[in-house]
């Protein structure tokens, strides 16, 4: 509703808080991408550790006949 009442202002007079808006959705955009990213790379990290255990795991149990 506030954004409805920004926005259709008929002297322009809310151009401002306009761009103000935009700008924080922007950024916080931006933040979630940033987010997500990094998430994702601590997954990729996670799986690749993961995978590095139980490679060392199959491995001590051929060398002591597991």
């Amino acid at each position: 509703m506030k954004y409805y009442e920004i926005g259709h202002s008929e002297t322009g007079e809310n151009e401002d808080k306009i761009n103000e808006m935009q700008s924080h959705l922007e950024k916080e955009t931006v933040k979630k991408a940033q987010a997500r990213e990094k998430a994702l790379q601590e997954t990729i990290k996670d799986e690749k550790k993961q995978k590095d255990f139980k490679k060392g795991q199959e491995e001590m149990e051929k060398e002591f006949g597991f």
